[in-house]
């Protein structure tokens, strides 16, 4: 069987330190799961972000760092079996980068 997997979702922006975003997720062989989250952003570099999970419910929350070519994420998520994931996202753009598209 191959699965199929349907996703919808919206962003709002509140304020230009602050976006809301959620998602409804549906795979073909689960129930379907909300995604819901808000990114704050400290200042020009940092932002710190907050996410929740359902099915089953699970809580994220981390920072973004953003500076030039480089870009990280520190994030840890709470999964009520399995206790605490910790996670590092890295990334490096070689050569000049145009302005990215972001929210803020």
């Amino acid at each position: 069987e191959i699965p199929i997997i349907a996703s919808t979702g919206i962003a709002y922006k509140i304020s230009k330190y602050v976006l809301v975003v959620a998602d409804v997720y549906q795979n073909s062989s689960s129930k379907a799961t909300i995604r819901a989250g808000l990114d704050y952003k400290i200042n020009k570099e940092v932002h710190f972000r907050i996410g929740y999970l359902t099915n089953p419910g699970q809580l994220s929350f981390g920072f973004g760092f953003i500076k030039n070519n480089f870009a990280a994420d520190v994030v840890t998520q709470w999964h009520q079996t399995l206790g605490f994931s910790p996670g590092l996202s890295l990334r490096y753009s070689l050569g000049k980068t145009k302005k990215q598209n972001q929210w803020f």
